[in-house]
């Protein structure tokens, strides 16, 4: 046996052995979403492979998915609202801010636009980066001398 080919069936072994104990990775953008509700979205998958979306299984398994979601997102927010009650009454008046704004916020695509001397829109990074340090030079090498 090969060192190449040891190499590989040691990591064949660790593969199987952590697919078998270790739990499966949750999605850090919905907490709520539960292992329950991940293996109920597996299953929804194969049905519909397997049948497709037009199958009366598919479409109880969807079902099932959407009320596992529905339920656990009023859990999390239930959970959350506890959280800030506690700390309404412990005076943490920081964190409950903080927790509020969390619940609240919403969400906000990053835009990185910037205009050229011509006033055109500049999307590409490089393009940016090469008008900001126009830009600073143009500042730094200005006769006029601005008042603080």
């Amino acid at each position: 046996m090969t060192p190449d080919e040891l190499a590989q069936e040691i990591r064949n072994i660790f593969s199987e052995c952590a697919q078998k104990h270790l739990p499966r990775k949750r999605n850090h953008n919905k907490p709520w979403i539960t292992t329950e509700t991940l293996g109920a979205i597996a299953t929804r998958k194969i049905l519909k492979q397997e049948h497709g979306n037009t199958s009366s299984d598919y479409k109880e398994a969807n079902s099932t998915v959407k009320s596992f979601i529905k339920r656990g997102k009023r859990l999390h927010q239930e959970q959350k609202l506890n959280q800030i009650e506690t700390l309404v009454f412990s005076n943490k008046h920081k964190e409950m801010y903080s927790q509020i704004n969390a619940l609240t916020r919403e969400f906000r695509p990053r835009l990185n636009v910037i205009k050229d001397k011509n006033g055109n829109a500049l999307t590409d990074q490089e393009k940016i980066g090469e008008r900001w340090a126009e830009y600073c030079c143009e500042m730094y090498d200005s006769s006029e001398i601005i008042p603080p």
